[in-house]
């Protein structure tokens, strides 16, 4: 925090201390449905999916190495929010989709693919193909939302366009590849 305040970035200190309360609100979330045997339905997971991944305050602090950011009007319009919570899921879903074949045995059922097959009745490949199916209906509103944005020209927003990309983008990348899910 004295890091980002130093930078004279007081806003996005606010964002950042507010996505972590966020995240590690999440977390007791996520330890009491554990603590207590109970396993949340879609909506729930999706909701609560987009806080336990600590990519919101991965965001804030990827936003402070860039060097202009949108005013807070530009960053409170519902596109700019939507991406931000798109790109979030997306990260998100790729994580519980590669790690899936690690964690289908868990108990606790916190992944997507355990909670669409619980919640819908499907086995494992189909709800293995319904997540996939999620991801790639959420990556094609993101692009649309994305080329919205990039078109109607407002320069401050491009830089946290290509960062949210980056993260998507690397994620699947690192999935793919990382020993953590072989």
């Amino acid at each position: 925090c004295r890091r980002v305040r130093a930078r004279g970035r007081s806003a996005l200190l606010l964002r950042f201390v507010s996505r972590v309360r966020d995240y590690l609100l999440a977390l007791l979330w996520e330890a009491s449905n554990r603590e207590h045997g109970r396993a949340p339905g879609v909506a729930e997971y999706v909701q609560m999916r987009r806080h336990t991944g600590g990519v919101h305050p991965s965001f804030a602090l990827t936003d402070l190495a860039l060097a202009g950011l949108p005013g807070a009007a530009t960053r409170t319009e519902p596109t700019v929010l939507a991406v931000d919570t798109l790109a979030a899921d997306l990260v998100c879903w790729c994580n519980d989709v590669f790690s899936y074949s690690k964690e289908r045995t868990a108990p606790d059922g916190h992944n997507l693919v355990t909670v669409i097959a619980r919640e819908f009745g499907h086995d494992e490949a189909a709800a293995l193909r319904a997540a996939a199916e999620r991801f790639n209906d959420a990556l094609s509103a993101y692009l649309t939302a994305e080329a919205k944005l990039l078109a109607e020209g407002d320069p401050t927003v491009h830089p946290v366009l290509a960062a949210r990309r980056n993260w998507i983008r690397a994620t699947y990348d690192w999935s793919l590849v990382a020993a953590r899910y072989a």
